[in-house]
């Protein structure tokens, strides 16, 4: 399936994805990645090795991670 009501139908799997539809919701979303910046430069740096990226998602809404494949 390609395409739902109209919209394309994406996989989240991948860590490129966007879900934003407009400019106030992208707005929003960079006010949050600007805010919690210093807990993921944190988490980066902790981590030095074992990750490759810890960003803010909108893609969470029960579980507080979420692991992307390369």
């Amino acid at each position: 399936m390609g395409e739902y009501e109209k919209r394309k139908v994406k996989s989240i799997a991948k860590d490129d994805v966007s879900i934003l539809d407009n400019e106030k919701e992208r707005r929003k979303f960079q006010k949050l990645r600007e805010m919690y910046k210093p807990l993921t430069d944190f988490i980066r740096t902790h981590l030095d090795g074992k990750v490759e990226k810890v960003a803010v998602s909108f893609k969470l809404v029960d579980a507080p991670l979420f692991i992307f494949t390369s």
